[in-house]
């Protein structure tokens, strides 16, 4: 959706997101630090569309359908390969 994401540093998360380039990491329940990541969305209106920008390009480029219907195709053909050797 072309948004900036503020995460907690948890897997997932942290493997879409990248600190300061399509959104903010923050520690696990740290109220602070996610009012000071919000605030600053809010008060920095470049810094939200560089984040903004960079979010939906890559997830555009990571996600694309394509992309993830060949990697399982190739993954299903992965695992018959095997039972079959």
């Amino acid at each position: 959706m072309g948004l900036p994401s503020i995460v907690t540093n948890i897997n997932g998360c942290n493997e879409i997101i990248s600190e300061g380039v399509n959104g903010m990491i923050i520690p696990v329940k740290n109220a602070e630090q996610l009012y000071d990541s919000m605030k600053k969305s809010v008060i920095d209106p470049e810094f939200k569309t560089k984040l903004s920008n960079k979010s939906r390009e890559i997830i555009v480029n990571r996600y694309e359908r394509k992309y993830v219907w060949e990697q399982l195709l190739n993954e299903y053909k992965s695992l018959t390969n095997s039972f079959h050797s």
